[in-house]
């Protein structure tokens, strides 16, 4: 019976520390954004068009930003193209929801291009998804 409550002890303890390590899934963060990837052919199209900095080959378009949203709060409009969030390139919807989750809710800088203006930066505070 002691054996069987310290091996149940230690059982537990593993669990515990097991799940608080690893296995423990970060909360996720939205700018409120819709937004498509810019591929090499989108890119191009916009180039061509004359929409887009010929500089710019990747990056996040928008399409929209919701209603009181982080982004539209602090400015980002339909048009603009994210190119770096931090300093951190993005390439993807996948780079920009990794440097979100790694954020941990804290003011981030994206740095976009707008084509009226040009490239500017902004502070956006991102907001936990429900």
């Amino acid at each position: 019976a002691v054996v069987s409550s310290r091996v149940r002890a230690e059982v537990k303890r593993f669990l515990k520390e097991f799940s608080s390590d690893s296995q423990s899934k970060k909360a996720d963060y939205s700018l409120g954004l819709r937004i498509i990837t810019l591929t090499n052919d989108m890119a191009g199209f916009l180039h061509h068009n004359g929409t887009l900095d010929p500089s710019v080959n990747s990056g996040i378009y928008v399409f929209d930003t919701l209603p009181n949203s982080p982004a539209q709060k602090a400015g980002l409009l339909k048009g603009d193209v994210i190119i770096a969030i931090n300093d951190v390139p993005i390439g993807s919807r996948t780079d920009m929801a990794d440097v979100l989750q790694n954020c941990n809710g804290k003011a981030v800088v994206a740095t976009f291009y707008r084509l009226t203006r040009g490239f500017l930066q902004t502070k956006i505070v991102p907001v936990l998804c429900s």
